[in-house]
């Protein structure tokens, strides 16, 4: 800290010699609090490497293991706290807000008039968001690699949710839980994908549920008149769920369709049925007529 706090007031001196004074410094040398200097030097000086292009060094001595730290700390009940910290580590701390093209910021982070950029390399680079109380990562969103995006969201069951502004009302529009259900125009999803409204597409497939097996040989098909007297007594059809059993439980797509396709094939073995009984009964009428034009 007090590398740092002299380094500040060097600065200031070193401008206003260079500013004010006809006389010139090469380099300033920045000693210990008792004057005396150890092996790894600190000094400010110009550099002038390209013609007309001036640099402003601050060399530390040994590279890898000199540390160096420019900030300002505040001393309040018996301790020490940082309000701004940059580190030759490249780690910043901003104890209040930071504003990029901007002299009054409104947020933590606030940029104006230009993109940020995340990663520029291979692996992942992800912005993450931690919990306040003890640091703890809880979710992240960034590069997953070079074709992948990543959304991620972790600790204490918590869910993604999404909101657009409709008219004057902000709404919450499509909701990720936890469980991986996914819920448009609810809450409270109880299926991975879970609408509480109309549904439009061009093409919806769902797993196949055939129903031939009732033109196997050992199926069981009802008469007639079991079918009739099962609707009298049921009001509805042998097989199908009943109205309320439909409005407590949703219908399954998949299944209704197996057993509506099961009642079509019903229906059509009893066609074949009545369309034998009815050559049958042909049969006999011309077996008749041939008997009565003989007499």
């Amino acid at each position: 800290m007090k590398k740092g706090v002299i380094l500040i007031l060097m600065v200031f001196f070193v401008v206003e010699v260079w500013g004010q004074d006809t006389h010139t410094v090469k380099q300033l040398n920045i000693t210990k609090s008792d004057g005396t200097t150890n092996s790894d030097g600190v000094s400010l000086f110009r550099a002038d490497e390209l013609v007309d292009r001036a640099k402003l060094r601050l060399r530390m001595g040994d590279e890898y293991t000199s540390e160096f730290e420019i900030g300002y700390r505040y001393y309040k009940d018996g301790e020490w706290y940082s309000n701004f910290s940059l580190s030759g580590y490249g780690v910043g701390y901003f104890r209040s807000k930071l504003g990029v093209g901007i002299h009054k910021p409104e947020a933590m982070l606030h940029v104006v008039g230009g993109d940020i950029d995340i990663g520029n390399t291979d692996g992942e680079h992800l912005l993450r968001f931690r919990r306040k109380e003890d640091g703890a990562p809880i979710g992240q969103v960034g590069l997953l690699n070079t074709h992948n995006f990543k959304f991620a969201h972790w600790g204490g069951g918590g869910f993604f949710s999404f909101f657009t502004n409709y008219g004057s009302r902000v709404e919450e529009r499509v909701r990720i839980a936890n469980n991986g259900y996914v819920g448009i125009g609810t809450a409270s999803p109880d299926y991975l994908l879970d609408v509480n409204g109309t549904i439009r597409a061009t093409e919806i497939k769902v797993v196949a549920q055939p129903a031939d097996f009732v033109f196997e040989e050992n199926y069981s098909l009802r008469t007639l008149k079991q079918v009739e007297e099962f609707i009298k007594q049921n009001k509805h059809l042998p097989d199908i769920p009943s109205a309320n059993e439909m409005e407590a439980s949703d219908v399954d797509l998949a299944v209704m369709n197996k057993l509506l396709l099961q009642k079509i094939e019903e229906l059509t073995l009893y066609v074949i049925q009545q369309n034998q009984a009815l050559k049958e009964k042909e049969k006999r009428l011309c077996e008749i007529e041939r008997k009565l034009n003989k007499e």
